[in-house]
């Protein structure tokens, strides 16, 4: 029993070390990719409230709160917009797969 016993604390002491190891990686990539990561969901957040800015007009549109010409104005800003933060996002996720953030 006591071999035993010896070789399981000897298991999991090495199991600790490597846990202990793993962790220090695990907190240097954290540091490392936050700010990626964090930029990244800043991002998407603006395209989700752009995209709801649009559907807004587009349900005015319908209840004829706007014109079509004012509509198109709208559109047209919308897509721009949406143009530049997928640009911007895009070149954030490629920085992030380059760096192994992801």
């Amino acid at each position: 029993d006591v071999p035993h016993l010896r070789a399981i604390i000897l298991l999991l002491l090495l199991g600790c070390a490597h846990t202990k190891e793993q962790r220090v990686q695990d907190r240097e990539k954290l540091r490392r990719c936050s700010p990626v990561l964090k930029e990244i969901l800043h991002v998407q957040s603006l395209r989700r409230k752009n995209n709801k800015r649009m559907l807004l007009n587009v349900d005015r549109l319908s209840e004829g709160m706007i014109t079509h010409k004012e509509h198109e104005t709208l559109r047209d800003e919308w897509t721009q917009r949406e143009g530049e933060l997928r640009r911007y996002v895009t070149a954030l996720y490629d920085t992030a797969h380059v760096t192994d953030c992801m």
